[in-house]
């Protein structure tokens, strides 16, 4: 089980690992239980900015999050890849809005399950990269038909924000090239299941 001795080596550790890779927004240690034991955060809109240590009083229960309950049944060594989406502190969405991607991969001692190690990364700067182009309007989609990025950003996130059409109702009355829009999918880059396109 997770032993509080073992807490300032961890924190040394993480933090390390924060602070040498700027697109990590956090770095976690949760318990089997889903408790947050170390967490590691980089303040919003300052990739440059030092990481900070999360103090223990601060920590939340994540015990029913996706990203718990997905990789804590996992091989070990595997990892666990989640939807893009955005992050939620104390059950709210983030504001503004921090898009992320979670890595995980479950913590075993002696085949025993002890917890996860949690990673989640800023996706701003790589959407960004996906979704350029001087010359025609991109979309970057999922598997339902939701938007993650719209040309028109105050319509990007119609899974998780009120009042934005999916993709068939953005196309609709659009100006397309031949029989519909051109389709080229992510799968083979984020394997979650998500079925990402840029369309």
């Amino acid at each position: 089980a997770y032993q509080e001795a073992d807490r300032g080596a961890l924190v040394s550790l993480f933090h390390a690992v924060a602070g040498a890779n700027t697109d990590y927004m956090q770095v976690r240690f949760l318990d089997m239980h889903g408790r947050e034991r170390v967490r590691i955060d980089r303040p919003k809109g300052k990739g440059e900015a030092k990481p900070i240590i999360v103090a223990a009083e601060s920590m939340q229960d994540k015990g029913t999050k996706f990203y718990f309950q997905g990789p804590k049944s996992i091989p070990e060594g595997r990892l666990w890849h989640s939807r893009f989406n955005l992050n939620m502190e104390q059950g709210k969405i983030e504001e503004p809005i921090r898009p992320t991607f979670r890595v995980s991969t479950p913590v075993h001692v002696e085949g025993l399950f002890r917890g996860i190690v949690v990673i989640n990364l800023a996706m701003d700067r790589i959407i960004e990269l996906l979704a350029h182009s001087s010359d025609f309007d991109v979309f970057l989609t999922d598997r339902d038909g939701e938007i993650l990025v719209h040309p028109e950003p105050d319509k990007s996130w119609s899974r998780y924000l009120p009042n934005r059409p999916g993709f068939s109702e953005a196309i609709r009355g659009r100006s397309l090239v031949g029989r519909g829009p051109y389709v080229h999918s992510l799968s083979r880059i984020f394997r979650n299941q998500e079925e990402l396109s840029l369309a």
